[in-house]
């Protein structure tokens, strides 16, 4: 509730909420991804198209999440759900990410979502 004023749309069956945030996030067939016309927290790196790509890519990547979510039913919390929320906000795997150049997407929980999300859309996913 706390994001809805933030823009809505139907995403391949799903709700897709474009908050301020920068990373993505899905609950079901609720899917909440960057904003493309927020670039405020946006590196300075990052040109207006790259950014737009980067915010698609996070769509079909937690619409992967969404897939997961439908195969594996209330399961999805307590498997993925909680791995993913672990590996993206724990500080200890960022940092083990950092010093190893360890990609986001190597977690099986996202790199099946890449997959899912890209196999179903035909569409590009994140890797970084």
């Amino acid at each position: 509730m706390i994001f809805y004023k933030s823009p809505h749309d139907m995403y391949y069956g799903s709700i897709r909420t474009k908050w301020p945030l920068r990373g993505g996030i899905s609950l079901g067939l609720f899917i909440f991804t960057p904003n493309e016309q927020n670039m405020s927290s946006v590196s300075p790196i990052y040109s207006k198209e790259r950014w737009n790509d980067y915010c698609a890519q996070v769509s079909v990547h937690e619409y992967g999440h969404t897939v997961q979510s439908l195969i594996l039913g209330p399961l999805y919390l307590v498997t993925v759900g909680i791995v993913s929320l672990i590996w993206s906000r724990s500080g200890y795997f960022k940092q083990k990410r950092k010093e190893n150049c360890i990609p986001y997407s190597d977690c099986w929980t996202e790199k099946w979502a890449n997959s899912l999300g890209e196999k179903v859309l035909k569409e590009p996913s994140i890797h970084h």
